[in-house]
This record gives C-alpha cells, structure tokens and sequence, in this order.
C-alpha cells in the first residue's frame, strides 16, 4: 500500500505529526485521535485568521478516515451485543476474524490527504470565541424544538455537529461543562446505533441474528434521544447563558 505523504512530513501541524505514523498503520486508537484534533483545531481556525485552505485540510483528513472510524465503532457494538446474546466462542473467534478482514481491507483503499501544515498563533480570539458561542448557541436553541421531536436522523445528526464545534469552540475559553460532555455522549450513541442499523440492514450482512441484533439498536437509539431530553432543559440554560455572553470566564481554582 501507498500513500501521498511520508511517514514522517516536514511540513505537518505539531499536534498531528506523533500520530501521523500511526495514521497510516490505521490503529484505531489514532484514527480516533486525529478525528477529534480534527474538530478542535478546525473550530480554532475559525476563530482566527485560518485559511479556507487550512480547515479544508483538517476537513479533508476527517472525511478520509471516516470510514475506518464507522467500522471500528460498528464492531464493538456488534461484539458487545453478540457476547451479550450468548454467541458461541467459535461464532465470535469468526466474527472478530472476519471483521478484520474487513478492516484490512479498508485500510488497504484507505488514502490520507496531504496533512494539514501548522498553523501560526493569532491572538484576540476570546471576543471571537464569545461571538461565534452567541451565534451557535442561539442557532442551537432555536433548531433544538424540531430536532428533538423529530425522528429524523439527519436533523439529529446536523445539531450534533454543531453542538461539537460549539464544545470546541468552548474549550478555547473554560473546560466543557458535564452538560454538554453528556448530551454529546448520548448523541454520539445515537449515532453510533444509526450506523449499525443501516449495515444490519444491507444484503450482505447474513448473521442469523440480525433481528436482535437490529432490536437492540433500536433500543438504544430510543434510550439516547430520551437521554438528550432528559437533559435539554440544563442545555438550554447554559445555551441561553453563553449567548448572553455569561459564564465565560474560567473558574480560579
């Protein structure tokens, strides 16, 4: 297999380049990584005076790894439900063996983008940040009544995205309040069940049981919009908070 770029670039941005090696070995644990540097540095750029061209490059290295990530998220959940329905050892030993195939074969197609550069400091981005919160928040508030009695997965997963970047934006100013850490958990295992329930239902996907495999989604699918919720009316308070421009400041400890 080979690739556009070198183990090891020159030119690459220094939270990336210690796990570009393992990059382009596709372990999971740095594909997952660079997913999420991904997001926090795009929402920095944002914020500063980044390029279209920058955060194309973290948007293009997102993308590319995207189908790894699914299948590492898919499989573990398909593992868990499978040793929880009491498959047999030989079953699983084939499962985890053809799951691996599939991996590898992913990776063997897999063709990173050439990663994105650094990035020089700017400073005056806590009025930026405020700004950009306000905006978010209120968008936010506003998308939250449709979303959340919808049973439309794109809309859900549109206000997630945006509920991350307004995380990411948030870090450049205080830690991420317990709030919005929880109600993107419950998003992401939102999601997390929408990706497994459109593999269950693709033809090639043949295990004999596919129906409680597909029912267990479903639950737990059902579980994460309650989860969410459960915890709009603490969202919104903080939501409505940042777009006033209150509780902004970092707590002295």
């Amino acid at each position: 297999m080979t690739h556009p770029a070198p183990a090891t670039p020159e030119s690459i941005h220094d939270d990336l380049r210690p796990l570009w090696p393992d990059l382009l070995a596709g372990h999971p644990k740095a594909v997952h990584e660079a997913r999420k540097l991904s997001r926090k540095v795009s929402a920095e750029l944002a914020l500063t005076s980044g390029t279209r061209r920058e955060r194309r490059a973290w948007r293009d290295l997102r993308r590319a790894l995207a189908p790894l990530r699914d299948h590492d998220i898919t499989g573990d959940h398909l593992l868990t439900a499978l040793t929880r329905a009491g498959t047999p050892q030989p079953e699983l030993d084939t499962f985890r063996q053809d799951w691996a195939r599939r991996r590898a074969a992913l990776h063997a197609h897999l063709t990173l983008p050439d990663p994105p550069v650094p990035a020089p400091k700017a400073g005056g981005t806590r009025k930026a940040a405020r700004k950009t919160l306000a905006r978010h928040a209120t968008h936010l508030i506003r998308e939250a009544h449709t979303v959340l009695n919808s049973r439309d997965a794109e809309a859900w997963h549109d206000w997630r995205k945006e509920l991350k970047t307004y995380r990411y934006t948030l870090d450049t100013l205080i830690p991420t309040p317990k709030v919005v850490k929880a109600t993107l958990d419950a998003l992401g295992r939102m999601q997390d069940a929408e990706v497994v329930l459109d593999l269950l239902g693709r033809p090639e996907w043949t295990h004999p049981g596919t129906a409680s495999l597909q029912r267990r989604e479903r639950r737990a699918r059902t579980r994460a919009q309650t989860r969410v919720r459960e915890l709009w009316p603490d969202l919104r308070a903080l939501l409505e908070a940042h777009a006033e421009g209150q509780g902004l400041k970092a707590q002295k400890t």
